[in-house]
């Protein structure tokens, strides 16, 4: 994990940006996308998301990744500790 490394203050980065580290159609479960493909369990997905904001003190911000905004959205709503957005 690179977030790690780069929350470190002798590089004096203030906000990191990264890439979701599971797309939602690699995660089990998600198969009404034209790309699924699934490869982690909710669960891993799950410990991927957790393990991503436990290793830095920073802030961070999500990229999409080449995902449609449906598939963001979905992606970052179904995360735990994250409210469902609303309709």
């Amino acid at each position: 994990m690179k977030f790690e490394e780069f929350s470190k203050a002798k590089y004096g980065i203030d906000l990191l940006k990264v890439e979701v580290p599971v797309s939602i159609y690699n995660i089990e479960g998600y198969d009404q996308y034209d790309n699924y493909e699934p490869v982690f369990s909710k669960k891993e997905a799950e410990d991927f998301y957790r393990t991503c904001s436990e290793k830095s003190w920073l802030p961070f911000i999500y990229l999409s990744g080449g995902v449609t905004n449906e598939q963001f959205i979905d992606t970052l709503s179904r995360q735990p500790g994250v409210p469902k957005p609303k309709e």
